[in-house]
């Protein structure tokens, strides 16, 4: 049987794997947010792009091999909240959540009341896994995070 191509997808957003990009579009809306320093950055990066008038077209059929294994990839199932709770060093874990606070706080600015209701829920989900997993210190990395994030406090602040 032949395999007839999908339609490519417009995006609103997306990583940067198998990214393609002109110097033109670069020098208009400048490089990603150095202090982004992990994870997101990409999310923040493309987005940017979409806002300016660009586009991010998918391409399914493409195969793109990426030399980092894609830890979030999975975020935010059951199981990849139990791996946040669980995981040590923390640093990852640490940075998407913090990354994605900044972002969905400042600039994706999406419905602010859905936002809230969100957050609880995932923090809630998140304390009882605490709990459950005696780690309660990880719930309170969480938090220091989203703090960070929510209040533009970006960088390199945790320890690997």
């Amino acid at each position: 049987s032949k395999r007839v191509a999908s339609q490519p997808r417009i995006l609103k957003y997306a990583p940067y794997g198998g990214l393609f990009i002109s110097s033109e579009l670069i020098k208009r809306i400048g490089l990603p947010i150095k202090d982004m320093y992990l994870y997101v950055d990409d999310t923040e990066y493309t987005w940017r792009i979409t806002q300016d008038g660009g586009k991010i077209i998918l391409v399914e059929e493409s195969i793109v091999i990426d030399v980092d294994k894609n830890w979030g990839i999975n975020y935010p199932s059951p199981r990849s909240i139990t791996q946040l709770i669980l995981e040590d060093p923390f640093f990852r874990g640490f940075y998407t959540i913090r990354n994605h606070a900044f972002f969905d706080r400042n600039i994706w600015r999406s419905n602010l009341l859905l936002h809230k209701l969100n957050k609880l829920v995932f923090l809630l989900i998140l304390f009882v896994l605490s709990l459950r997993f005696k780690r309660l210190d990880r719930f309170f990395e969480v938090l220091r995070a989203i703090n960070q994030g929510e209040s533009c406090m970006l960088g390199e602040r945790l320890k690997k």
